[in-house]
């Protein structure tokens, strides 16, 4: 199983945070902004090997209610965070996110959201989320959820971190809507990526040479 310490540190200055907390693992660490509405993250396992994921639960404070009248639309931030790959380790895999359930009702109109977000690795701008559409499941004709049904998925193989940054959830009602969206316990915000071992230069050596074997064994086949 695996165990981590939460470090907290007031001061530390980290892609723009200055409220940051660290969970520390044995071979990488997530240092991340526990000052937003979220909170304190966690760290897991998810049951594929090399595969780990950091969740938040969305809290009720996350909420949007519009009563009827003009459009409108709120956003909240989103936790910016690092996950840096420790000596001996580093990222593979696909880096990817999804978010949901949110229950939501509405009447004489309807909500979108959506998630922007920045992706940077080593330090080097990545990729922009400018629509990561979260979408409408209905449960009933003015209920339902919202949900990113499709992850986002982007390739860290060989590198020694990720950030996500200047993140935020995005609601809009129409006009005359009565709409209200609001998270709950069960709602998780949650993403995923692969930590593997770095091989050492000996081990870069043995595949060579095994290499250089087969391909002489082959050469004297073809010869014979």
């Amino acid at each position: 199983m695996m165990k981590y310490k939460i470090l907290t540190a007031a001061s530390l200055l980290i892609s723009g945070v200055v409220s940051a907390a660290t969970l520390d693992t044995d071979n990488f660490s997530v240092t991340y902004d526990d000052a937003t509405l979220f909170g304190a993250a966690r760290v897991f396992e998810t049951g594929i090997a090399g595969r780990y994921g950091l969740e938040w639960t969305v809290p009720s404070t996350v909420s949007f209610v519009q009563n009827g009248g003009p459009a409108s639309s709120i956003e909240f931030v989103l936790p910016t965070f690092t996950v840096t790959a420790k000596n001996g380790s580093e990222l593979n895999g696909l880096f990817s996110g999804s978010v949901g359930n949110l229950v939501y009702s509405q009447f004489n109109g309807s909500a979108t959201a959506y998630i922007g977000a920045s992706v940077a690795h080593d330090g080097v701008p990545m990729y922009s989320l400018e629509w990561w559409p979260l979408l409408q499941t209905e449960s009933t004709s003015n209920s339902g959820y919202f949900a990113s049904r499709t992850n986002f998925a982007f390739p860290l193989d060989g590198l020694h971190s990720v950030t996500f940054s200047d993140a935020f959830i995005h609601f809009d009602a129409t006009r005359y809507a009565y709409v209200a969206v609001t998270g709950q316990p069960q709602n998780r915000l949650t993403f995923e990526f692969g930590v593997a071992a770095v091989p050492e230069p000996e081990s870069y050596a043995l595949m060579l040479a095994g290499l250089g074997i087969v391909g002489f064994l082959a050469s004297r086949r073809r010869q014979g």
